[in-house]
């Protein structure tokens, strides 16, 4: 049962009933769920809800099965193969996380800017929220958002790369056009893999620290956004400036620490995000 307020790629507006199966006999199982659903509509009305069959086979005969079936309900929807196919093409990421499980693509080499995330702002008592890394950067922030809309490069430069990468996911994930953006992005970490995702899909945004046949990418329709360090000595680069320091503040309040105590921890850190992970344990070792 999902509830949507909006049409969403292939999740209709409003209430819709969802039955799946992948079983070489389409119409028999379609036959069967539809049955079942179109009997017990799990308290819903059929006029204002959408019956929803997903298969991840081709099927021919999808369209007159459907045009046989719409009376009662507001609207009855089947997504095949190709529907399927289609969508993977317009969200890469999920493409890569399918292609992972399959073994079509090697594993290893890149990583999806959620789990990305999660490693890099996992502490031992807290995790560091998106907006730790934002503050007095919001110039910057448009800066990346900018370039996930076309085909170009931006260099972008902090103390340490991590920063840089982190940065960049904190700005798409938490813009106003997340949505349509984080299903391309992907941290890509070796070159054969940055190779491999390439080749293999369209308009990525590719967050990396590889500064090779960089102009070819984008000349393949992706959005590169390159991390680098002062030593990369690379001329172009947007520097990030100091984060400011009431919403380095405010950020430590918002997931739960006493605004003393959050006070006290970002002074010590001198509202640096790398000394901050360095005292919360996220970082272990000597300082780059």
């Amino acid at each position: 049962i999902v509830s949507c307020g909006e049409d969403i790629d292939l999740v209709p507006e409003g209430i819709s009933l969802w039955e799946c199966g992948a079983t070489k006999d389409v119409k028999g199982k379609i036959d069967a769920d539809f049955a079942k659903r179109d009997s017990d509509p799990l308290g819903y009305s059929k006029e204002s809800s959408t019956f929803v069959f997903v298969t991840p086979r081709t099927w021919t005969g999808a369209e007159e099965w459907v045009n046989n079936h719409q009376a009662e309900w507001k609207k009855i929807v089947v997504y095949t193969a190709v529907e399927l196919e289609r969508w993977i093409e317009h969200n890469p990421t999920v493409g890569m996380w399918l292609a992972e499980k399959l073994r079509i693509l090697p594993a290893g080499g890149y990583i999806l800017p959620e789990t990305y995330w999660a490693k890099w702002a996992q502490g031992e008592k807290i995790t560091l929220p998106y907006q730790i890394i934002l503050p007095g950067r919001e110039k910057t922030s448009k800066k990346v958002i900018d370039a996930c809309k076309n085909a170009s490069l931006l260099v972008l430069q902090a103390l340490t790369h991590d920063e840089c990468i982190a940065f960049a996911i904190a700005s798409i994930l938490t813009c106003e056009q997340s949505y349509s953006l984080r299903s391309r992005v992907v941290v890509v970490t070796e070159k054969n893999a940055l190779e491999d995702l390439v080749n293999h899909y369209d308009n990525l945004i590719i967050l990396t620290t590889l500064t090779e046949s960089l102009q070819y990418i984008t000349k393949r329709g992706h959005c590169v956004i390159v991390a680098s360090t002062p030593a990369d000595q690379i001329n172009e680069a947007v520097n990030l400036s100091i984060i400011e320091k009431q919403g380095f503040i405010n950020a430590l309040v918002d997931v739960g620490v006493n605004e003393i105590e959050a006070r006290k921890a970002a002074n010590d850190a001198t509202y640096d995000v790398n000394v901050l992970r360095r005292r919360l344990g996220i970082i272990i070792g000597k300082p780059q």
